[in-house]
């Protein structure tokens, strides 16, 4: 857990960062959203995951920063990739409801996950997206992601229009001839 001290202000204000914040700040997750604790204090949201992770309810505290008020104590280098794997799997869940997807969309509208550094591609956005367990990079003018997988052929346009519109933002490309 880290501390901060705001020096800007005159008074000593002490603040501590969550256990959410600090592993979204890690290196290498920066793709992360911070989950709101209310989804996660939401049992209905966790289902069937005390099964999958062991030292479930010892990380379930810790993403919480809840006090273990446990008699037992489990070395905390044990319980923390469990941690990492709980909100791992928490995290894949906030991101299929409207609340994750509007985060995500303002995220990838705002450019905050990069640009294609195709030339081609004329600078769009980018958006990380994990097809198989390594995360990959989404750019909307690539033909690898225009179609669903798999041995069914679903039309992609529901009766109501197109589903996430702001996935399928395309730039015009400049034609320069030579």
């Amino acid at each position: 857990m880290d501390i901060i001290r705001d020096d800007s202000s005159e008074s000593s204000d002490v603040s501590i960062q969550s256990w959410i914040d600090w592993f979204c700040s890690l290196p290498g997750h920066e793709y992360y959203l911070a989950v709101p604790e209310e989804f996660i204090e939401d049992e209905f949201n966790l289902t069937g995951l005390s099964t999958v992770i062991p030292y479930y309810r010892q990380a379930l505290e810790i993403i919480l920063d809840c006090e273990d008020d446990a008699e037992e104590k489990v070395d905390p280098t044990i319980i923390e990739p469990y941690t990492f794997m709980l909100y791992g799997l928490i995290h894949q869940r906030y991101l299929l409801t409207a609340n994750g997807i509007g985060v995500m969309a303002e995220k990838y509208s705002n450019g905050q996950f990069g640009r294609c550094p195709r030339y081609y591609c004329s600078q769009c956005f980018v958006l990380p997206i994990g097809r198989f367990d390594e995360v990959d990079i989404y750019y909307p003018s690539s033909s690898i992601y225009q179609r669903v997988d798999g041995k069914k052929k679903v039309n992609e346009l529901s009766p109501a229009g197109p589903r996430n519109q702001w996935l399928r933002i395309r730039y015009e490309q400049e034609v320069i001839i030579y």
